[in-house]
C-alpha cells in the first residue's frame, strides 16, 4: 500500500540515533527521517509499551497520528479497529446522569497497544526504507562524547547467552534519548556537568482492573463503548471495543480502593455500577485472559528546557520528558505532539542554518516540545485530580457544575470532552457559552436511568461500522 509522503526535504548527510522503540522514539524516528540521511532506532524488544491491553485514543493523539502518518486512520480500520465518536456511539453515565448522545466529529480509533505499534512500525519502515535502521535486541549503556557535546552512544547487543553480550560504540550526529524514565540517563548527563531538571508531579500512582474479552454477536448494536464517569465513593470504568472482535475494560476502583485482580472480584466490583450495561455485556462475554492489576507510577513532567548548559547533540522526548497517564490516552498524545513539536523545531533549526549546523538543537527542541504539553500537562492534572478527590473546594464546585451541564446540554458536554481528549485546551471551558451553561447548571435529576439513552438516528451509520469490520 503506498501513502503520501509528508516532509518533502532533501535530508541532509547527517545521522541521527534514537535510544528506544517505544511510540515515542518511532515517532521521533519519522520526523528525523525528514531532516537526516539516515536514523537508527534501537530498543531491547519489540515494544508493546507501558500501557493497558487496549486503549481508545485520545483525538488530538489520533489527528497528530494522521499528520505524521496520513491515512493511519484507515490502516488501523483494515486491521479492524473501530472508530469511536466520543459523543455519539459511547454513552458517557456523568455523576448527574447520562450525558446527551449527537455526532460531533469527535472521531478517534480504538485499538490495541500491540496493534498500533505493529502499525507505526511498518509505516515507519515503509516512509524511510534504506534510510531507516531499526535495531531489537539493544539497549544504550551511555553517550559518547567530545567536547561537550553528544557524539553518539555506547550501546550493548544482547544475544541468547545474557553472559557475553557485545558492547559497540555508534557516532550519530544527533541523539535522541526516547526510552522512558530512566535513572540511567540523569547519569550520563551528570558525567557532563548536566545538573537534573526540576521534576513536576501532576499525579500520585494508580491501579487499575483491565480485561480483554471476546465480544458476542449478541451485543447491542446501540453503543459501542460505554463510559462511566467515577463520583465520590463510585467506582468507574470505560469499556470499548477492539480490533479482532474484542472488548477491553478498565475498571477504576472508588479513591483508596484496591483493584480486584481476578474475573469474579471484577465482576462483583462493575455490579456496584450505577448501570447494568457493563455488568450485562461482560457476563455475555468470553474472558480471553486473566484479570490483571495495571499500574500507573503516577504522571509527571522534567523540565529539561530549563537546563543551563544543555549539550549539542542531544534531545529528550518521551516518558522521560512526560508521562501522562495512558489510562486517559493523554500518554500517547503526549509523544505525538511532541513529535510534532520537534518537527517544528528541526523545519527552525534548519532555516536558521541552511549549512546543516545542529548548534542549538536539542535546546531548541526541549523548549518546543514544552510549549506543546503545557495544555495537556494542566488537562492531565485536572482529570486526575477528580478521579483522586483532591481538587480544592472552589475548583470542586466548579467541575461538578460542569459534569452536571454536561449532562444536560450538548455544547456543554462536546466542550468537556475536547478538553479531555486533548482537541482544545483547559481555557476552552472559559468559552461565554460554556460557562453560562456550566453558571446555570443542570435541571436536577432524582434517580438517573440505569438504561443508557437511545442513539442519535444520524448516529446509526456510525454504530453499524462495528458489525461490518469484526
Amino acid at each position: 500500500m503506498k501513502h503520501p509522503v509528508v516532509g518533502g526535504r532533501s535530508p541532509t548527510q547527517q545521522r541521527a540515533l534514537v535510544i528506544g522503540a517505544g511510540l515515542a522514539g518511532l515517532l521521533a524516528a519519522r520526523v528525523l527521517l525528514d531532516h537526516f540521511a539516515s536514523v537508527a532506532v534501537i530498543g531491547r524488544c519489540r515494544p508493546s509499551d507501558n500501557r493497558p491491553p487496549g486503549h481508545v485514543l485520545a483525538v488530538g493523539a489520533f489527528r497528530a497520528l494522521e499528520r505524521l502518518f496520513p491515512g493511519i486512520g484507515a490502516e488501523l480500520a483494515l486491521i479492524g479497529a473501530p472508530s469511536v465518536d466520543w459523543t455519539a456511539d459511547c454513552p458517557a453515565l456523568l455523576p448527574a446522569g447520562w450525558a446527551p448522545r449527537f455526532p460531533s466529529g469527535l472521531l478517534t480509533r480504538a485499538v490495541s497497544g500491540d496493534g498500533l505499534a505493529q502499525t507505526v512500525r511498518r509505516r515507519l519502515t515503509e516512509y524511510g526504507g534504506d534510510r531507516l535502521e531499526l535495531r531489537d535486541g539493544v539497549r544504550a549503556a551511555g553517550l559518547l562524547w567530545q567536547d561537550g557535546r553528544v557524539t553518539g552512544a555506547r550501546l550493548v547487543v544482547e544475544t541468547a547467552d545474557d553472559d557475553s553480550p557485545t558492547l559497540i560504540a555508534v557516532s550519530a550526529d544527533f541523539v535522541v534519548f526516547a526510552g522512558g524514565q530512566s535513572s540511567q540517563l540523569a547519569d550520563w548527563l551528570a558525567q557532563a556537568g548536566c545538573p537534573a531538571p526540576a521534576q513536576t508531579v501532576i499525579s500520585a500512582p494508580q491501579a487499575y482492573s483491565v480485561g480483554l474479552f471476546r465480544r458476542p454477536a449478541s451485543a447491542d448494536p446501540a453503543w459501542r463503548a460505554l463510559l462511566i464517569v467515577p463520583a465520590a465513593g463510585r467506582p468507574g470504568a470505560l469499556l470499548h471495543p477492539l480490533e479482532g472482535q474484542r472488548w477491553a475494560i478498565t475498571l477504576a476502583p472508588p479513591a483508596g480502593a484496591t483493584p480486584p485482580a481476578d474475573l469474579d472480584a471484577l465482576l462483583t466490583l462493575v455490579r456496584d455500577l450505577p448501570t447494568p450495561a457493563v455488568y450485562d455485556a461482560l457476563r455475555a462475554a468470553e474472558p480471553l485472559e486473566p484479570v490483571c492489576v495495571w499500574a500507573h507510577a503516577g504522571s509527571r513532567a522534567a523540565a529539561y528546557h530549563r537546563v543551563g548548559n544543555w549539550p549539542d547533540g542531544l534531545a529528550i522526548t518521551g516518558d522521560a520528558v512526560c508521562a501522562l497517564n495512558p489510562a486517559y490516552g493523554h500518554g500517547l498524545a503526549a509523544a505525538a505532539l511532541s513529535a510534532l513539536a520537534f518537527a517544528a523545531a528541526l523545519s527552525e533549526q534548519r532555516r536558521a542554518f541552511p549549512n546543516g549546523a545542529l548548534d542549538g538543537l536539542g535546546q531548541r527542541a526541549q523548549s518546543a516540545q514544552a510549549a506543546a504539553l503545557r495544555a495537556p500537562m494542566r488537562t492531565a492534572a485536572a482529570v486526575e485530580a477528580w478521579h483522586a478527590g483532591s481538587l480544592g473546594a472552589a475548583a470542586a464546585r466548579c467541575g461538578a457544575a460542569l459534569l452536571a451541564a454536561a449532562a444536560d446540554q450538548p455544547s456543554a458536554h462536546r466542550a468537556l470532552l475536547e478538553v479531555v481528549t486533548l482537541t482544545r485546551p483547559p481555557a476552552a471551558l472559559l468559552r461565554p457559552a460554556v460557562a453560562l451553561q456550566t453558571l446555570r447548571g443542570a435541571p436536577p435529576l432524582a434517580v438517573p436511568s440505569p438504561i443508557p439513552p437511545a442513539p442519535d438516528p444520524s448516529a446509526v451509520r456510525s454504530t453499524q461500522e462495528l458489525t461490518v469490520l469484526s
